[in-house]
């Protein structure tokens, strides 16, 4: 009896989901994927996200993130631990900064990658015109209007712990902007700053 009452419900079950879906000869609308940089890095994390406290407990430094966001980014961040391969301990944080759709017409979107380790990241080869002083640390600061993306790259050690960090802008429409203007720039360089502080 406990048998043919479940076949029952599973029929009842697959009707429903089949009246619900319609038979429509229309073709599906396509499934809207997000795009854009960091995506890809996203989808990798998916495994690995956890929360700010939680990254807190697991990784052996101290997680920094900034206090100072520009417009036309969220202040929510995705967080990402990754472990070693050999011993399975932490080893890489990551805070991804999504744009803030919300923000007004004409504010250029923004999305922060920030990548966390306790190594050391030697900047001996770095060209001394991509090197600059900010709150007494050196940092290879880099902005690239040039390939796929708008972005600026910058890396630097503070208190045994190495920083990269790559700012990406887009239009309200998801697109490259195509080029860094110089407020954009002092942007970045404030984040970078409210860091290292």
């Amino acid at each position: 009896m406990n048998r043919v009452a479940t076949i029952v419900s599973v029929l009842l079950i697959v009707s429903a989901v089949s009246v619900s879906c319609g038979t429509s000869d229309e073709p599906a609308p396509p499934p809207t994927t997000p795009t854009g940089p960091f995506v890809y890095d996203l989808l990798l994390s998916y495994l690995n996200r956890v929360t700010l406290e939680e990254a807190r407990s697991i990784v052996p430094f101290e997680v920094t993130l900034p206090s100072f966001l520009p417009e036309g980014v969220s202040d929510a961040p995705v967080i990402e631990v990754s472990r070693d391969s050999r011993d399975g301990s932490a080893d890489d944080f990551t805070a991804m900064y999504w744009e803030d759709k919300s923000a007004p017409l004409g504010v250029p979107r923004l999305r922060i990658r920030i990548d966390e380790d306790n190594s050391h990241m030697s900047l001996s080869n770095v060209p001394p015109n991509k090197l600059m002083s900010v709150a007494g640390e050196q940092v290879s600061f880099e902005a690239s209007p040039e390939g796929p993306h708008s972005n600026v790259w910058a890396a630097w050690n503070h208190e045994g712990v190495a920083f990269q960090v790559i700012f990406a802008w887009l239009s309200a429409d998801g697109k490259d902007l195509g080029y860094v203007s110089e407020e954009m720039r002092a942007d970045a360089l404030k984040v970078i700053e409210s860091m290292i502080q």
